[in-house]
């Protein structure tokens, strides 16, 4: 049984960089509680989308060709659509949505429909992308731009810069090889939070729990740690909290975080208590950690770490940063 009151958790894709991201996650993975909505101002790269619904936003003001790379066009192509985006998202639960900064549609259209989303009081996490370098002072500013506008309307939201890619997977790695590694972390939080809202456990979160850590607005940091052995755990989820693909944030001023173990077998009280402990002594002693705890046989790892901190602190006058 799913544990949402029967509303479903939506992922939305924005953009074609956010419709593209939402291919590939529903073709490498069947989320049955899960819906996917693509939403572009380009008709053609709505055509044989695999989601479960697509919006072409716009279609007036852009004539089917798309936003022309101006997150204006891509704004006001959202408004426009605005009665039919609400009516598509007004039964989630909950709301994930991706894009990639600096272009046209992605970038103008996220924060409306995030503001939209608002409008209905459905939590936000978002998780976009910041362009390469190489693609200029104006794509970047346009990212952040596009960034400060998202912030205003969503719980929670998460940053990748492009550039991290190469730093950290090495200028030889394949482009699209590259594009998986960033798409892992959006599969890694759905196959994560699908489980835990879905699978009844020893110690169990809900939808409430869900809502009351990412109530207050923030940079967010959210991911799976996975351990073959339970000794190696300390060392998965260190790695989980310092991403080195994640925008630098402080997550030790974190003021929420939700922490879902899955065990292949029974967890020993100390590892119980070690995972714990790790993630309580890189945030602030003030936040409000909550743990769920599920056995699960038939996991591919001896420990998997499903962790979401959220209300870290926007920097109050962003920082136009082209290498994130």
């Amino acid at each position: 049984m799913f544990i949402t009151d029967s509303k479903p958790i939506l992922v939305i894709g924005v953009g074609g960089c956010g419709c593209s991201t939402l291919q590939a996650l529903k073709k490498k993975h069947d989320f049955a509680e899960i819906r996917f909505l693509a939403i572009n101002t380009d008709l053609r790269s709505l055509r044989g989308s695999v989601a479960d619904d697509t919006i072409q936003i716009g279609q007036s003001l852009t004539n089917n060709l798309g936003a022309g790379a101006n997150p204006d066009v891509g704004r006001l192509a959202a408004i426009e659509s605005e009665a039919e985006i609400s009516k598509a998202i007004e039964q989630a639960s909950i709301i994930f949505m991706t894009a990639g900064m600096g272009g046209g549609t992605g970038t103008g259209a996220i924060s409306e429909v995030a503001r939209i989303a608002q409008t209905h009081n459905i939590p936000v996490i978002a998780l976009v992308t910041k362009p390469f370098s190489f693609e200029g002072m104006k794509k970047a500013r346009f990212a952040e731009e596009g960034i400060n506008a998202l912030q205003q309307y969503c719980n929670a939201l998460v940053v990748l810069p492009n550039d991290r890619l190469s730093k950290v997977l090495g200028g030889k790695v394949r482009l699209i090889d590259a594009f998986k590694i960033s798409n892992q972390l959006l599969l890694d939080t759905l196959s994560g939070l699908s489980f835990m809202l879905s699978v009844t456990g020893l110690i169990n979160i809900d939808i409430s729990d869900f809502k009351t850590v990412i109530h207050t607005q923030g940079f967010a940091s959210v991911g799976m740690a996975k351990a073959k052995n339970a000794s190696d755990i300390e060392t998965a989820i260190n790695r989980l909290l310092d991403n080195p693909l994640v925008e630098n944030i402080d997550i030790s001023s974190a003021n929420g975080a939700i922490i879902n173990i899955v065990s292949q077998h029974e967890l020993a009280l100390d590892t119980y208590h070690l995972i714990g402990n790790i993630i309580q002594q890189r945030i602030s002693a003030e936040a409000n950690l909550i743990v769920g705890l599920t056995i699960d046989p038939t996991i591919k790892n001896a420990i998997e770490v499903f962790l979401l901190t959220t209300g870290i602190a926007f920097n109050p006058k962003p920082v136009l940063q082209i290498c994130g």
